[in-house]
């Protein structure tokens, strides 16, 4: 099942991902509107709920949140689809869009 709307871009983010199992880094592969890939050892379940910080650029201790489920997972890393953004996790995804790459 393929849940993409859109293209694709690349962007490099490093992220932190809530799952059920606790706490791990990864690093975003690419975005696109609706969802992204982030590359991680440990891989989450499909279905799985997830919750993905990162870290905004140029500000002290701030950052969006993004609220997700795994809809696809590799042995390299995992696809999520975004649930409910607010205004901030919004603005992100699309300035990412727009640039077409990450460190934003």
């Amino acid at each position: 099942m393929d849940h993409r709307q859109g293209m694709r871009r690349p962007a490099l983010e490093l992220v932190k991902i809530q799952c059920r199992h606790g706490h791990v880094a990864g690093l975003m592969h690419n975005i696109g509107p609706d969802g992204m890939f982030i590359l991680c050892e440990a891989v989450p379940d499909v279905c799985d709920s997830v919750d993905i910080s990162i870290a905004l650029s140029g500000a002290v201790n701030a950052s969006v949140r993004i609220p997700a489920i795994v809809v696809h997972r590799r042995s390299n890393g995992f696809g999520i689809m975004f649930r409910e953004l607010d205004g901030s996790a919004r603005r992100f995804v699309a300035t990412l869009l727009a640039c077409g790459k990450g460190n934003v």
